[in-house]
């Protein structure tokens, strides 16, 4: 998929973005187009709550209690750059998906790989209703 025809297909649609998987729910994934060291890229996505990727880190407890808010760029495949996000949100909701495109595409200084922000994430018990 290149950018041109993406954008394309996204005017068509009326979208601003692809969302591959449903809202609300614990993760997005989903395409948007941005740029990325001066090219237009198109982002492949995952947003997901802190509590969402604190259950799927291959590593230790020591990794998750350190766990933040962060922004993780990968290497392009093409014109296809992964983008990983994690917030400190309960859910990912349209609503959440449009301020995270927003934010990643008024950031200036992006760069390849990992940027933490905020507060370390607390893990609040989780409670099960009867």
């Amino acid at each position: 998929m290149n950018v041109r025809e993406f954008q394309v297909q996204l005017r068509k649609m009326g979208d601003d973005y692809h969302l591959v998987s449903p809202v609300p729910a614990p993760y997005a994934d989903l395409y948007f187009v941005g740029v990325f060291e001066q090219k237009t890229v198109i982002w492949k996505a995952r947003i997901g709550t802190l509590d969402y990727y604190s259950h799927h880190l291959p590593h230790g407890v020591e990794e998750k209690m350190r766990l933040r808010a962060f922004i993780d760029i990968g290497h392009a495949d093409g014109e296809l750059r992964p983008l990983s996000v994690g917030l400190n949100v309960p859910i990912i909701d349209a609503a959440t998906i449009q301020k995270t495109i927003i934010m990643v595409r008024q950031y200036k200084r992006l760069q390849l790989g990992r940027y933490e922000y905020g507060e370390v994430y607390s893990h609040a018990p989780r409670i099960n209703p009867d």
